[in-house]
């Protein structure tokens, strides 16, 4: 044992990290190539939500709060995170005065290419 040991109480040395970033799968694995999601699961709520948003009349908060069994709060939740997944999500009356809400994919936007920019220029 060494004296540098000694002097910071260790008598073994220490275990391997649990966890490694090269190791496949787990913590630190790969991470997916775009940051939002715009598919869901077949037959889950949130797939439902969609599906009812997508129709051309849309859907009210009453109606997807009775068929998804959420609190209107939660349904309202699910729309911030449709929105954060890249879904355009528009909200708009009908003519009982209530409101609406419609969702469809958001078109990706085309990147600029700045080279071909300048030479237009």
């Amino acid at each position: 044992m060494s004296a540098k040991t000694k002097a910071m109480g260790r008598t073994r040395p220490r275990a391997a990290p649990k966890h490694r970033a090269d190791e496949s799968g787990g913590r630190g694995g790969e991470q997916s190539s775009s940051p939002t999601r715009t598919a869901s699961r077949i037959g889950s709520k949130q797939s439902l939500l969609v599906a009812r948003l997508s129709q051309p009349a849309g859907a009210k908060i009453a109606a997807l709060t009775k068929e998804l069994n959420w609190p209107p709060h939660t349904v309202r939740a699910a729309l911030t995170r449709l929105r954060q997944q890249g879904y355009v999500v528009t909200r708009s009356k009908s003519e009982e005065g209530d409101t609406v809400y419609c969702a469809a994919p958001s078109v990706p936007k085309k990147k600029r290419n700045r080279a071909a920019a300048k030479t237009a220029a």
